[in-house]
């Protein structure tokens, strides 16, 4: 029998199959430094949702041009903006 919580995922994995949502996953262990950074927490979404579709692609390769090919890091607010991005052409 699921759990709630997997029935949900379950059904989520289904819509994605559909190309009907985006999954992305970030597993919080406060234990662990890389856990508790905001940064990580973005950069993991984005480059999940990214690679779901070719538009989200779009957007992070453009994030990436305007941050020299990588060289610059950008800050919290813009990986924020690039999240709210792509969630907005998902919907």
């Amino acid at each position: 029998m699921l759990s709630i919580s997997s029935a949900i995922i379950q059904n989520i994995i289904t819509l994605r199959e559909k190309e009907l949502a985006s999954l992305a996953y970030f597993y919080c262990d406060f234990r662990e430094e890389d856990k508790q950074s905001r940064r990580n927490l973005l950069t993991s979404i984005l480059f999940q949702l990214s690679a779901q579709s070719n538009l989200g692609r779009d957007i992070l390769s453009r994030l990436y041009s305007t941050h020299a090919n990588g060289a610059l890091m950008p800050n919290g607010g813009v990986l924020t903006k690039c999240l709210k991005e792509m969630l907005t052409i998902s919907a």
